[in-house]
Protein backbone atom coordinates (compact mmCIF):
# COMPACT_ATOMS: atom_id res chain seq x y z
CA UNK A 1 0.00 0.00 0.00
CA UNK A 2 2.43 2.19 0.68
CA UNK A 3 4.78 1.83 -2.41
CA UNK A 4 1.51 2.35 -4.62
CA UNK A 5 0.51 5.40 -2.56
CA UNK A 6 4.33 6.71 -3.13
CA UNK A 7 3.64 5.94 -6.64
CA UNK A 8 0.55 7.87 -7.27
CA UNK A 9 1.85 10.62 -5.78
CA UNK A 10 5.20 10.76 -8.30
CA UNK A 11 2.61 10.39 -11.25
CA UNK A 12 0.76 13.61 -9.89
CA UNK A 13 3.93 15.49 -9.43
CA UNK A 14 4.98 14.61 -12.73
CA UNK A 15 1.07 15.17 -14.53
CA UNK A 16 0.94 18.61 -12.41
CA UNK A 17 4.08 19.89 -13.41
CA UNK A 18 3.13 20.57 -16.63
CA UNK A 19 1.03 23.87 -15.83
CA UNK A 20 4.06 25.38 -14.77
CA UNK A 21 4.85 25.58 -18.43
CA UNK A 22 1.31 25.87 -20.47
CA UNK A 23 1.41 29.83 -20.00
CA UNK A 24 5.37 30.08 -21.35
CA UNK A 25 4.26 27.68 -23.83
CA UNK A 26 1.26 29.91 -24.89
CA UNK A 27 2.57 32.93 -25.50
CA UNK A 28 5.71 31.07 -27.44
CA UNK A 29 3.87 29.76 -30.34
CA UNK A 30 3.81 32.13 -32.86
CA UNK A 31 1.29 31.96 -35.95
CA UNK A 32 2.93 31.13 -39.36
CA UNK A 33 1.12 33.96 -40.96
CA UNK A 34 2.17 37.11 -38.70
CA UNK A 35 5.04 39.34 -39.55
CA UNK A 36 6.91 41.66 -37.44
CA UNK A 37 4.76 42.45 -33.84
CA UNK A 38 2.41 39.25 -34.23
CA UNK A 39 -1.15 40.42 -33.10
CA UNK A 40 -2.20 37.03 -31.82
CA UNK A 41 1.67 36.20 -29.51
CA UNK A 42 0.60 39.82 -28.17
CA UNK A 43 -3.00 38.87 -27.39
CA UNK A 44 -1.88 35.67 -25.59
CA UNK A 45 0.50 37.87 -23.36
CA UNK A 46 -1.97 39.26 -22.04
CA UNK A 47 -3.41 36.25 -20.05
CA UNK A 48 -3.00 36.12 -17.02
CA UNK A 49 0.37 34.62 -15.65
CA UNK A 50 1.38 33.50 -12.16
CA UNK A 51 4.66 34.82 -11.66
CA UNK A 52 7.08 33.97 -8.59
CA UNK A 53 9.10 36.42 -5.92
CA UNK A 54 11.88 35.53 -3.90
CA UNK A 55 13.01 37.47 -1.44
CA UNK A 56 13.11 40.88 -3.12
CA UNK A 57 13.44 39.50 -6.61
CA UNK A 58 10.50 38.71 -8.68
CA UNK A 59 10.42 36.38 -12.31
CA UNK A 60 8.57 35.15 -14.51
CA UNK A 61 10.20 31.89 -15.08
CA UNK A 62 9.35 28.89 -12.75
CA UNK A 63 13.42 27.94 -13.46
CA UNK A 64 15.10 31.11 -12.56
CA UNK A 65 12.51 31.09 -8.81
CA UNK A 66 14.23 27.73 -8.52
CA UNK A 67 18.07 28.96 -9.07
CA UNK A 68 16.57 32.22 -6.66
CA UNK A 69 14.98 29.63 -4.02
CA UNK A 70 17.73 27.67 -3.95
CA UNK A 71 21.35 30.67 -4.02
CA UNK A 72 19.57 32.79 -1.52
CA UNK A 73 17.99 29.44 0.40
CA UNK A 74 14.99 31.43 0.84
CA UNK A 75 11.47 30.20 -0.06
CA UNK A 76 9.33 30.73 -3.27
CA UNK A 77 6.34 32.59 -3.38
CA UNK A 78 3.68 32.39 -5.99
CA UNK A 79 1.87 35.56 -7.58
CA UNK A 80 -1.08 36.07 -9.23
CA UNK A 81 -2.70 39.34 -9.83
CA UNK A 82 -2.47 40.74 -6.76
CA UNK A 83 -2.67 38.08 -4.74
CA UNK A 84 0.50 36.51 -3.51
CA UNK A 85 0.15 32.53 -2.16
CA UNK A 86 2.80 30.31 -0.52
CA UNK A 87 1.84 26.84 -2.10
CA UNK A 88 1.93 26.39 -5.76
CA UNK A 89 -1.20 24.58 -5.93
CA UNK A 90 -3.30 27.70 -3.91
CA UNK A 91 -1.98 29.68 -6.80
CA UNK A 92 -2.74 27.74 -9.79
CA UNK A 93 -6.13 27.35 -8.12
CA UNK A 94 -6.38 31.03 -8.50
CA UNK A 95 -4.56 30.97 -11.87
CA UNK A 96 -6.91 28.64 -13.55
CA UNK A 97 -10.15 30.46 -12.27
CA UNK A 98 -8.79 33.87 -13.20
CA UNK A 99 -7.78 32.43 -16.57
CA UNK A 100 -11.46 31.13 -16.93
CA UNK A 101 -13.46 34.51 -16.11
CA UNK A 102 -10.98 36.70 -17.93
CA UNK A 103 -11.55 34.54 -21.58
CA UNK A 104 -15.39 34.58 -20.37
CA UNK A 105 -14.92 38.32 -20.41
CA UNK A 106 -13.51 38.52 -23.54
CA UNK A 107 -16.05 36.73 -25.30
CA UNK A 108 -19.42 37.85 -23.90
CA UNK A 109 -20.54 41.03 -24.85
CA UNK A 110 -20.99 43.41 -21.98
CA UNK A 111 -23.40 46.86 -22.74
CA UNK A 112 -22.47 50.03 -20.69
CA UNK A 113 -26.27 51.34 -19.57
CA UNK A 114 -25.11 55.00 -19.22
CA UNK A 115 -22.48 55.33 -22.61
CA UNK A 116 -24.59 52.50 -24.91
CA UNK A 117 -21.60 50.90 -26.21
CA UNK A 118 -21.24 47.47 -25.48
CA UNK A 119 -17.65 46.19 -24.74
CA UNK A 120 -16.71 42.97 -26.89
CA UNK A 121 -13.01 41.13 -27.30
CA UNK A 122 -11.25 43.31 -25.21
CA UNK A 123 -13.11 46.58 -26.86
CA UNK A 124 -15.48 49.12 -26.60
CA UNK A 125 -17.84 48.88 -29.80
CA UNK A 126 -20.70 52.46 -30.14
CA UNK A 127 -22.53 50.09 -33.34
CA UNK A 128 -24.69 47.42 -31.61
CA UNK A 129 -24.69 45.08 -35.02
CA UNK A 130 -20.77 45.27 -35.28
CA UNK A 131 -20.68 44.35 -31.35
CA UNK A 132 -23.25 41.83 -32.06
CA UNK A 133 -21.13 40.28 -34.94
CA UNK A 134 -17.95 40.19 -33.24
CA UNK A 135 -19.73 38.83 -30.16
CA UNK A 136 -20.66 35.85 -32.77
CA UNK A 137 -17.74 35.47 -34.25
CA UNK A 138 -15.31 34.97 -31.11
CA UNK A 139 -17.93 32.95 -29.25
CA UNK A 140 -18.27 30.39 -32.75
CA UNK A 141 -14.54 30.45 -32.87
CA UNK A 142 -14.14 29.50 -28.73
CA UNK A 143 -17.27 26.98 -29.27
CA UNK A 144 -15.23 24.74 -31.23
CA UNK A 145 -12.53 24.34 -28.78
CA UNK A 146 -13.22 21.25 -26.22
CA UNK A 147 -11.75 18.81 -24.02
CA UNK A 148 -11.71 14.82 -24.75
CA UNK A 149 -10.55 11.94 -22.40
CA UNK A 150 -8.54 9.13 -22.88
CA UNK A 151 -8.38 6.26 -20.52
CA UNK A 152 -6.84 3.51 -20.78
CA UNK A 153 -6.74 2.44 -24.34
CA UNK A 154 -10.32 4.31 -25.06
CA UNK A 155 -11.21 7.93 -25.34
CA UNK A 156 -14.48 10.23 -24.99
CA UNK A 157 -15.63 13.30 -25.18
CA UNK A 158 -17.75 13.28 -21.43
CA UNK A 159 -16.10 13.66 -18.26
CA UNK A 160 -18.81 11.13 -16.68
CA UNK A 161 -18.19 8.53 -19.33
CA UNK A 162 -14.34 9.15 -18.53
CA UNK A 163 -15.07 8.42 -14.88
CA UNK A 164 -17.01 5.82 -15.31
CA UNK A 165 -14.50 4.13 -17.49
CA UNK A 166 -11.79 4.95 -15.33
CA UNK A 167 -13.61 3.15 -12.14
CA UNK A 168 -14.38 0.07 -14.04
CA UNK A 169 -10.28 0.24 -15.93
CA UNK A 170 -8.56 1.55 -12.39
CA UNK A 171 -6.80 3.43 -15.56
CA UNK A 172 -5.79 6.94 -15.04
CA UNK A 173 -7.46 9.70 -16.80
CA UNK A 174 -5.96 11.73 -19.23
CA UNK A 175 -7.16 15.16 -20.75
CA UNK A 176 -6.74 16.38 -23.96
CA UNK A 177 -6.70 19.78 -25.33
CA UNK A 178 -5.79 20.84 -28.72
CA UNK A 179 -3.91 17.92 -28.76
CA UNK A 180 -1.87 18.28 -25.23
CA UNK A 181 -2.58 15.90 -23.05
CA UNK A 182 -1.87 15.83 -19.19
CA UNK A 183 -3.65 13.90 -16.24
CA UNK A 184 -3.67 17.40 -13.96
CA UNK A 185 -7.23 18.27 -14.01
CA UNK A 186 -6.10 21.67 -13.31
CA UNK A 187 -3.44 22.05 -16.23
CA UNK A 188 -6.64 20.77 -19.00
CA UNK A 189 -8.26 23.73 -17.33
CA UNK A 190 -5.66 26.32 -18.03
CA UNK A 191 -4.99 24.95 -21.49
CA UNK A 192 -8.63 24.73 -22.42
CA UNK A 193 -8.98 28.28 -21.20
CA UNK A 194 -5.95 29.30 -23.17
CA UNK A 195 -7.12 27.48 -26.40
CA UNK A 196 -10.56 29.06 -26.26
CA UNK A 197 -8.95 32.61 -26.53
CA UNK A 198 -6.45 32.12 -28.96
CA UNK A 199 -8.83 30.94 -31.03
CA UNK A 200 -10.94 33.68 -30.38
CA UNK A 201 -7.70 35.81 -31.21
CA UNK A 202 -7.43 34.03 -34.36
CA UNK A 203 -10.80 34.37 -35.76
CA UNK A 204 -10.52 38.04 -34.76
CA UNK A 205 -7.31 38.53 -36.96
CA UNK A 206 -8.46 36.20 -39.67
CA UNK A 207 -11.92 38.66 -40.39
CA UNK A 208 -9.56 42.07 -39.54
CA UNK A 209 -7.67 40.64 -42.61
CA UNK A 210 -10.89 39.41 -45.29
CA UNK A 211 -12.23 43.06 -44.08
CA UNK A 212 -8.57 44.89 -45.05
CA UNK A 213 -8.73 43.12 -48.09
CA UNK A 214 -12.27 43.80 -49.33
CA UNK A 215 -11.44 47.68 -48.15
CA UNK A 216 -8.20 47.71 -50.38
CA UNK A 217 -10.18 45.99 -53.50
CA UNK A 218 -13.20 48.06 -53.36
CA UNK A 219 -10.17 50.95 -53.41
Amino acid sequence: MKLMSTLAAIMAIVCCATFVNAQEMAAKKPTAECQGECPITKAMGQLPKMTYKVGTESTCCSESAAALAKKSSEPIHYVVGKQTFETKDKAMASLVETTEAYVSTFITPCKCDVSGSTKIAGKACNCPVEAGKTAELVKAAASKVSMSYVVGEKSCNCPKEAATLAKNSKAKTEFVVAGEKTCCEMTARLNLAHAKYKAAVEALAANGKTKNAETQKGS
